[in-house]
């Protein structure tokens, strides 16, 4: 059996004390495996099978603080992908796709978008990442993801958003990186970004944020 991955968070303010009691809180969870913090930090990991961004807005409602994620995956490699939506003039933040090797086969992929018309999308990777000549470089729908067609099918609600997470069987990062991967609707990319390497968990303190790319708290003080 798989493990949940492991993600790592840091909070606008987290005492000693209320460390302790998140912790104990946190692992009456099934789901959770495995809680530690450093309150000095203001840093919480945190192994579970809850989908990132659920995960990440349990904590946020728990703390009633300003949380982040800074870190994914602990051994093995970790990826995210921006998106937008490089159509118009201005290129607008559409969401974010993160993606966690838990072991030497299995892809745990987890996103979150906005903004997007209802119905049914298509998640999409493309043999390559270069974004210029309005997407005409991307190349072809790349063979790496085991799924028909490379397609993956995804919902969107009636806020127009759409929050995803499902595993993928048989497939290493390490060869998704520098490709690119758009969420499509009928054949039309409507979003999408770069597969660049993620912070593992422990390794990002240059205070960037793993849930939109910016720097952790600038978005809050502006």
């Amino acid at each position: 059996m798989v493990e949940g991955p492991l993600f790592e968070f840091e909070f606008k303010q987290l005492s000693e004390e209320f460390s302790k009691h998140l912790k104990e809180k946190l692992l009456e969870i099934r789901q959770i495996e495995w809680v530690s913090y450093d309150a000095a930090n203001r840093r919480l990991c945190v192994k579970s099978s809850i989908p990132i961004h659920e995960l990440h807005t349990l904590l946020i409602q728990l703390s009633k603080s300003q949380v982040v994620i800074v870190g994914m995956g602990e051994k093995y490699d970790a990826a995210i992908v921006q998106l937008f939506d490089y159509q118009k003039e201005y290129i607008e933040p559409k969401g974010v796709i993160k993606i966690v090797q838990l072991d030497e086969s299995n892809c745990l992929v987890d996103g979150v978008v906005s903004g997007l018309e209802k119905d049914d999308h298509e998640m999409v990777l493309f043999e390559n990442g270069d974004l210029s000549d309005k997407l005409n470089n991307l190349g072809n729908k790349c063979s790496l993801l085991p799924t028909k067609n490379d397609i993956l099918k995804i919902s969107v609600d009636a806020n127009n958003r759409s929050e995803f997470s499902f595993a993928i069987n048989s497939l290493k990062i390490e060869n998704l990186f520098g490709r690119s991967i758009f969420i499509c609707k009928n054949n039309e990319k409507i979003c999408g970004g770069i597969v660049a390497r993620s912070s593992k968990v422990f390794d990002n303190f240059k205070k960037i944020c793993l849930c939109n790319g910016s720097n952790i708290w600038s978005e809050k003080q502006a």
